[in-house]
């Protein structure tokens, strides 16, 4: 189940080395390109920025300074922080009550990261509302 990488031996790579056995990404990926009226080059190159935002400076992991006192947390650590927060509520949440908590994280990466927190909210079973 899922994409199973090819094997690398001798041959040119790019980024579409990979399959997916029943074609699901694949078929997802094209639906978005006409529904967005944009290329499945545009939709790789974007995912792929996306991916670079959110992991350049390393996957979510608890960072050890984080256990000090004023210690710095990683955006990961702070995204989850404010899910967990939120969730307890155990109500709809609006979109503006999520502004204010993403101020710890840098202002070019907040946006993204109300996307994380939010798909992390309704995961949950929590209605976000912009």
């Amino acid at each position: 189940m899922g994409r199973k990488a090819k094997p690398i031996k001798d041959r040119k790579t790019n980024l579409y080395n990979y399959y997916n056995s029943d074609n699901e990404l694949e078929h997802r990926l094209q639906m978005m390109a006409r529904r967005e009226g944009i290329s499945m080059s545009a939709i790789r190159v974007q995912a792929l920025t996306e991916y670079d935002d959110r992991h350049w400076e390393g996957n979510y992991q608890t960072l050890m300074e984080s256990y000090e006192e004023g210690g710095k947390k990683s955006e990961g650590q702070i995204e989850m922080e404010i899910v967990n927060e939120l969730a307890k509520k155990k109500r709809d949440i609006s979109g503006s009550e999520i502004w204010p908590l993403l101020a710890k994280i840098k202002p070019e990466k907040r946006k993204n990261s109300f996307k994380i927190v939010s798909k992390q909210l309704r995961s949950r079973g929590v209605k976000v509302w912009r």
